[in-house]
């Protein structure tokens, strides 16, 4: 029989059904079994009777996280989570777990086990709805960003990710051994969609891993991250490239909203809001200026603190109504050689 994702069951109402996946929770009561599956889309709960004896007697012997695939007819029930069930017509144990798992799967009502513990287990952690979220929405802003940038005919371009020599001053750079030679980790694609503005590709974009040899060891440690990045050609000012970013920013929250929005609420307690108004854009001065006046200062002259950079953002969110703001018109001294001057004011 052909298997039906949990997310289709809706569609498949007083038909037998396949579903496959692991063994979330077992709940005995007298002469029933429930049993809540879970797949990659969902979870359902599914009923056996002790008059089903083989079944029941499987199920009854099931540990938590095994992997089962249940045969069964999906039904209608508002008692049910999700108002669905499935009346259990026969069960194939394809994997059986052990009876106690490294670390929990289901926390709730429990402290979260400590990161070092869900490392070493890293496949059990994320089978957590919550962690398996994060890479679906990932998938899907990677899909938009994608779709955003070609429909605007911009060319995907894929940089190396290793370098001869040190770029952008040599700071923060991992060093690695090229079979005879020394090499460098990148920092950026930053030069490479520049070679493509030179090249006459006009618009180009990217995502890669970047690499940063940042000795910080906060929420905010960048060694390795993912990269989103763009370059375009002609542009009158950076304001067009902001322009483009807003839509994409707009975008990114729109669809993901409509594809789990419900479920990150679920899951994260946090309402996505896709923003409506132009993203202020607060000249770095102002910036400093604002912040001073709130009392918040550092001793970066040219750059943001963490503290800065949140301070601003819920600045931007209780006087502007956005989520999201540009800081613009950056000290030259705190940029990069190849960021563009005012003529009139080379500061």
């Amino acid at each position: 029989m052909t298997r039906t994702y949990i997310n289709e069951l809706r569609d498949h109402l007083g038909k037998q059904v396949n579903i496959k996946g692991f063994a979330q929770t077992i709940r005995k009561q007298g002469g029933i079994i429930f049993l809540v599956v879970r797949d990659i889309t969902g979870t359902i709960q599914t009923v056996v009777i002790k008059g089903n004896a083989e079944n029941f007697q499987k199920v009854a012997d099931l540990s938590l996280e095994s992997v089962v695939s249940v045969t069964g007819e999906a039904k209608e029930n508002s008692q049910a989570p999700g108002g669905l069930e499935i009346f259990i017509e026969s069960v194939e144990v394809l994997s059986i777990a052990e009876p106690e798992l490294p670390i929990p799967v289901n926390e709730k009502g429990e402290g979260e086990t400590n990161l070092d513990t869900r490392l070493d287990w890293r496949y059990l952690d994320l089978r957590k709805e919550e962690n398996a979220l994060i890479f679906k929405v990932w998938t899907l802003m990677d899909q938009v960003f994608i779709n955003f940038f070609t429909g605007r005919g911009f060319i995907q371009i894929h940089s190396p990710k290793t370098t001869a020599s040190p770029s952008e001053g040599g700071a923060e750079l991992f060093e690695i051994q090229y079979f005879d030679r020394k090499a460098y980790l990148t920092q950026s694609p930053q030069f490479y969609k520049q070679m493509g503005m030179a090249a006459g590709l006009e618009k180009v974009f990217e995502i890669g891993p970047v690499f940063r040899a940042d000795p910080s060891f906060t929420s905010r440690h960048n060694t390795e991250f993912t990269g989103y990045d763009a370059e375009m050609s002609y542009v009158e000012s950076h304001h067009d490239v902001m322009d483009e970013e807003e839509k994409l920013m707009i975008e990114i929250v729109k669809r993901v909203k409509e594809e789990y929005g419900e479920e990150i609420k679920k899951l994260f307690n946090r309402v996505l809001i896709v923003p409506e108004v132009a993203f202020p854009r607060i000249p770095f001065a102002k910036v400093k200026e604002i912040l001073k006046s709130q009392g918040i200062t550092s001793d970066k002259v040219s750059d943001l603190s963490p503290e800065e950079e949140k301070a601003i953002g819920e600045y931007a969110r209780i006087n502007h109504n956005s989520e999201f703001v540009f800081i613009i018109d950056y000290p030259t001294a705190g940029r990069a050689f190849y960021s563009q001057k005012y003529e009139d004011k080379p500061e």
